[in-house]
């Protein structure tokens, strides 16, 4: 049986399972071939003297949406923020896996997440910028002058460029790739925004009077591949 297009006599049916770390390692083990895959393109923001990652604060925008992460873990030392200040500034762009979000950052041994949280409004990302760029009682960090005087009220797109803010690297995410497995499976994988939970969707045509073999096909299939029936994870 081929993906063609389903006939008058064919249905198609799809089953849905998590998929472990492996699951795309065992996909293409199997024989699969990617036929599409969906790359979304984060770019990310800082002056140029690192002053947001130096206040554990992250600004970036993927999809015309600006993001801001910021870190509560605690006050690291000046040496260690310039650290990973500059671990973080690289030019390029770098691939990453299924839609791997800030929020999962781990400090630099790779070993203790941060306590961080996330601002989409725009307006709550200026206020908190302003914070940043601008020491506790108000005055106005050098440099910054005319951005302070215009904060309130304005763009985050002005706010940037009155402070000095510009872009200085992309990542690039998969979100979703499909494949085409012994010419009769698709599978496509794709992950859960909020928890980056990876997760397959295996679908086929089927004769009407098949589908109850379809769907044990299947089964064995995600057996085969080590995926995991939703209702178990």
């Amino acid at each position: 049986m081929s993906n063609k297009a389903p006939s008058v006599h064919t249905v198609r049916i799809q089953q849905s399972y998590w998929v472990k770390d492996t699951g795309e390692e065992r996909l293409l083990q199997a024989g699969a071939v990617l036929v599409a895959r969906e790359v979304s393109q984060v770019d990310y923001y800082d002056t140029d003297t690192y002053e947001l990652a130096m206040n554990k604060t992250w600004l970036s925008k993927s999809g015309g949406k600006w993001q801001l992460i910021i870190d509560q873990s605690g006050t690291a030392t000046t040496e260690e923020n310039t650290d990973k200040a500059e671990a973080g500034r690289t030019d390029g762009q770098s691939e990453g896996k299924y839609n791997e979000k800030a929020t999962k950052a781990t400090d630099q041994t790779g070993t203790s997440p941060l306590a961080c949280y996330e601002l989409l409004d725009e307006q709550e990302i200026v206020a908190h910028l302003s914070l940043v760029l601008h020491n506790e009682l108000g005055t106005v960090a050098p440099g910054h002058e005319t951005g302070h005087r215009r904060s309130a009220g304005t763009t985050l797109s002005d706010f940037i460029q009155t402070h000095g803010i510009s872009h200085y690297s992309s990542f690039h995410n998969i979100t979703r790739a499909t494949y085409s497995l012994r010419g009769t499976y698709t599978v496509i994988l794709s992950a859960e925004e909020a928890t980056g939970q990876q997760y397959a969707h295996i679908s086929l045509n089927v004769e009407i009077d098949g589908v109850t073999q379809g769907f044990q096909r299947m089964e064995q299939l995600a057996s085969e591949l080590d995926f995991l029936p939703q209702t178990k994870a």
